[in-house]
């Protein structure tokens, strides 16, 4: 979960992450259990190709 301050608000985005010391933002979701045999892995993972918070943030709603 990846936190960001705007102002005096705080945004908690809970499906955005980075991986180790990488600066790209990834969305990730588990795939439910209905569709689970139709998908290789239990997640799916998507590069944002952002490196900016506020930037991430937007791309992934």
């Amino acid at each position: 979960m990846i936190q960001c301050s705007v102002g005096n608000y705080t945004i908690s985005m809970k499906y955005l992450f980075k991986r180790g010391n990488r600066n790209t933002y990834y969305y990730r979701r588990r795939v439910p259990k209905e569709l689970a045999q139709h998908y290789p892995k239990p997640f799916i993972e998507i590069s944002l190709k952002q490196s900016d918070k506020a930037v991430a943030a937007a791309v992934s709603n």
